[in-house]
């Protein structure tokens, strides 16, 4: 079975490896009915983290990170999309709004956030301008958040600005009105 490597890239090794096995498993005359990526998925998801209760088929778990690990998987994910055009509503891997980058960069560390900027604000906890760190959230627009970027230091972002740029590191905005931090557990 071919992958390509933007698929790759979305599932991860596990569930790439599962995906793998699920496809080039030969076909059952009789039995229960084959399990599906999908439904090995689902059954993956929903078992205990217990390792004695894991099926001998299933991938480990994979590995937990720790918040460096994460923001340094974040960061690289989002420079890489540096030069990518903006699109309205666009999730990647080819273009990208404003928060579908951030949760395309937070989704490669495995953490799943809001897809738009206003509910990531609103969902995620907050931190103080003092405490920005790289990887933080950096929301902007007073009174209604409508534009978000991933915190680099120094007073920079990356981000997907608006129709026609493209994805860029840019000093924060004049219109900031806050951060947030993704949990990393």
């Amino acid at each position: 079975m071919r992958v390509s490597a933007g698929a790759r890239a979305r599932l991860g090794v596990a569930a790439l490896a599962v995906a793998l096995a699920v496809a080039s498993a030969p076909a059952r005359a009789s039995g229960p009915a084959p399990r599906t990526p999908a439904s090995v998925a689902v059954a993956w998801t929903t078992r205990a983290p217990d390792a004695t209760q894991r099926s001998a088929s299933l991938p480990p778990a994979r590995p937990q990170l720790t918040p460096a690990q994460a923001v340094a998987i974040v960061l690289a994910t989002a420079r890489a999309q540096i030069g990518k055009p903006y699109k309205w509503g666009a999730v990647g891997p080819k273009a990208f709004d404003c928060s579908g980058l951030t949760r395309f960069a937070w989704a490669a560390a495995g953490v799943k956030i809001p897809r738009v900027s206003r509910w990531q604000y609103r969902r995620l906890p907050h931190v103080g301008v003092q405490d920005l760190r790289p990887g933080d959230l950096v929301f902007f627009g007073r009174p209604r958040i409508h534009h978000v970027g991933i915190y680099l230091g120094g007073g920079k972002m990356i981000d997907a600005p608006y129709k026609g740029a493209r994805v860029r590191v840019e000093p924060l905005l004049k219109s900031y009105a806050g951060a947030a931090r993704p949990p990393v557990s």
